[in-house]
């Protein structure tokens, strides 16, 4: 697949994602039990049902898939569950695993971003330091670079919630890495330090920093996220990648 037709496809998914509804189910998330997981440094929205299997389904559907036989394998509420907290251990290997992983993933979007959108006060007002995100857990696939009266404030951001938190202007958010020799970063010609790929040798993950004037809204963080693929080529074409396993 050359990289336009793959970017035809991915752009056709984020394009149907957007146009998805958001079903929450009722009493979806718990707000006191998002409080109190923040208050113990656990994301707002751990372990909350967000996702029905018929909303998940349609979804998969939606965006031209089909996860039946994979549910009748592995399990509905297992796929639920995978598709919101992103732990794809229980998709079994096989030769479409990543393209099922992708449909899962966006078909779950539109359930974390209102969850997030639920419990974004919570989280405004908890004081979050960790690299992963405040809502949902992921690990960021964005930073924005914001100009700021101490020099630049590094805004991390999750696209599978659009949730937006900050972080050290230094330092890995994966791993906490902060050594200079164990970060590198990586351009697109012509692109300097406009946008880049913030990379760490010590854990291998990578994500893509942006200079902002504005903060990125949250309609537009796919589109930016589609926008700067080629920054994600870059990185995986040098070894990095964007799911690793966060140091707790």
């Amino acid at each position: 697949m050359t990289f336009d037709v793959a970017v035809q496809r991915l752009r056709a998914v984020v394009d149907t994602t957007a146009q998805l509804s958001a079903e929450l189910p009722n009493g979806v998330p718990n707000i006191d039990a998002a409080r109190a997981r923040l208050a113990e440094g656990i994301p707002a929205l751990a372990g909350e049902p967000l996702i029905a299997w018929p909303t998940l389904e349609r979804g998969v559907m939606a965006l031209g898939g089909d996860v039946s036989d994979l549910a009748m394998t592995v399990g509905e509420a297992a796929l639920c569950e995978a598709a919101v907290s992103g732990a794809w251990d229980a998709i079994p290997e096989g030769q479409h695993r990543e393209a099922t992983i992708t449909l899962l993933d966006f078909a779950a979007r539109p359930a974390l971003r209102a969850g997030f959108v639920a419990t974004r006060d919570l989280i405004a007002a908890a004081n979050w330091t960790r690299g992963t995100c405040p809502a949902c857990g992921a690990l960021p696939a964005l930073a924005e670079l914001r100009a700021s009266k101490d020099g630049q404030t590094r805004i991390l951001r999750c696209v599978r919630c659009t949730a937006a938190w900050p972080f050290a202007r230094l330092g890995c958010p994966a791993c906490g890495e902060r050594q200079h020799d164990q970060l590198r970063y990586l351009h697109v010609e012509n692109e300097l330090d406009h946008r880049r790929a913030e990379c760490c040798r010590s854990c291998g993950f990578y994500l893509k920093a942006i200079a902002r004037l504005d903060p990125v809204d949250d309609s537009s963080l796919s589109e930016l996220d589609l926008e700067t693929l080629a920054l994600d080529v870059l990185a995986m074409d040098a070894g990095y990648r964007r799911n690793v396993a966060a140091a707790k």
